[in-house]
């Protein structure tokens, strides 16, 4: 019986055919590698297929060393961890790695281990010196605090530390206390500039006025004005200029150009 069907419509329906064929056989051949990826028959023993992308990884206590895992060996009072961004253990809590081998750690008197099992620190009240506690010495108008690592105390409130010792803050007239621990331990009030042991009085010239952010000057001249020495002189500008954004300078209007102390066409 003689198809009736057009020529290309034959081909087409054998290419479909063959091609299904093909992918049948590459599916019996390959099922591992087309269903995850991956090839159980290439993993080695005390190994199990990654839980991220393909490939395999060792089991923990097992390193990966030429295509295959191999036991590692893990030191007294340690335990196996995962070895793939590690050396494949860690020492349990209360005991610290010396040197590949893990050594309980001593905790002082008046000391205790700290969250992580590794390390101690002191109780409130002691001090780290070397490998012991010792107990803080709180001198007469100080505090305790919580550091450990330093002298674990601090001054009250218009005393600073000298020595071991909190002596009071001497505050120059038209001061008052600063709340930082380091420098004189007080400011001057606004209006007034330190000289290292008293606060002047800031004379402020005409056309300027008071600027804390000022350092030395503590004042600035008025837009328009400009600091010369100790006086706020008027800007001087050229025809066909304007005050710039600092406003104590002046640059030309466009399409001028400054040309020394001139604006000039470009």
């Amino acid at each position: 019986m003689t198809s009736t069907k057009p020529a290309h419509e034959l081909t087409w329906n054998n290419f479909i055919i063959e091609f299904s064929f093909i992918v049948l056989i590459a599916l019996i051949i390959f099922p591992a590698t087309a269903q995850s990826g991956t090839n159980p028959a290439r993993m080695p023993m005390n190994a199990h297929i990654s839980e991220y992308g393909s490939g395999w990884e060792c089991d923990a206590g097992f390193r990966e060393e030429r295509e295959a895992c191999i036991a590692i060996k893990i030191p007294d009072n340690a335990y196996a961890i995962p070895s793939q961004y590690s050396r494949g253990w860690a020492c349990k809590w209360g005991y610290e790695d010396d040197d590949g081998a893990c050594i309980a750690v001593k905790v002082p008197e008046n000391g205790y281990l700290n969250s992580f099992g590794d390390r101690w620190d002191c109780n409130r009240g002691f001090r780290i010196k070397e490998r012991n506690c010792i107990a803080v010495k709180v001198p007469l108008n100080g505090y305790l605090t919580s550091s450990t690592y330093d002298t674990g105390w601090a001054c009250n409130r218009g005393y600073q530390a000298v020595g071991e010792a909190c002596q009071a803050i001497p505050i120059p007239k038209n001061a008052y206390l600063d709340e930082t621990s380091y420098g004189s331990g007080w400011k001057c009030e606004r209006g007034y500039r330190s000289d290292g042991k008293s606060c002047k009085l800031i004379n402020i010239p005409a056309h300027g006025f008071l600027d804390d952010s000022r350092d030395g000057l503590g004042w600035a001249c008025e837009r328009g004005f400009q600091a010369t020495d100790k006086t706020c002189n008027r800007v001087q500008m050229p025809a066909d200029a304007h005050l710039d954004y600092s406003g104590s300078n002046w640059e030309c209007n466009r399409p001028f150009k400054k040309k020394g102390d001139k604006c000039v066409r470009s």
